[in-house]
């Protein structure tokens, strides 16, 4: 660590060199060291716990710099939580590389059900609406939290909802409830 604190000291002395051959120098080895620290985050977000969720929180600060390696990270991993959540980071960052990987996440069984549907839907993936609807047609009507974001997730597709969404939300209780859903 020490060293990466030298090599970033002399970089950024470089860059404030009066020699025009330097201060490239120092920006290229600004990037290399750069890269390298999105790296190593990439690394710190593929392990489990929850750093992974505080890190994949921050991980659009990189830009399109951190694409590469979640990317490399979502072909690599088999973890499925990890895999949702470098898919919907990825996609807040503007690649589409796990689109389908999200789009699978719509179900009921999956914890991650309303981050895919959020970054779907504010993403304008088009394909996600179907896949919505029909979670809302069969979902437990006292999931409330899941249908909340559902129906916040088809809002962005459709406004009004469908008359089928309709009449199946008329039956959520209690009634305030029902009544901010439609």
């Amino acid at each position: 660590m020490r060293q990466l604190g030298d090599e970033l000291s002399r970089a950024l002395e470089q860059l404030a060199s009066r020699d025009l051959e330097v201060r490239v120098k120092a920006v290229e080895n600004l990037a290399q060291i750069a890269n390298g620290t999105i790296d190593n985050v990439v690394e710190e977000f593929a392990q489990p716990g929850d750093a992974r969720y505080l890190i994949f929180e921050r991980l659009g600060r990189f830009g399109s710099s951190a694409i590469r390696p979640l990317e490399q990270l979502l072909n690599r991993s088999e973890d499925a939580e990890l895999r949702i959540l470098a898919s919907a980071a990825l996609l807040q960052l503007g690649s589409t590389v796990g689109v389908e990987i999200l789009l699978q996440s719509i179900r009921a069984e999956e914890p991650l059900v309303c981050l895919a549907v959020r970054v779907l839907s504010d993403a304008n993936i088009s394909e996600a609406r179907p896949l919505i609807e029909s979670l809302i047609e069969v979902l437990d009507l006292g999931q409330t939290d899941t249908l909340e974001c559902l129906v916040t997730g088809l809002r962005h597709f459709v406004d009004p909802l469908p008359e089928q969404i309709r009449t199946r939300l008329q039956d959520v209780k209690p009634a305030w409830r029902r009544d901010s859903f439609l």
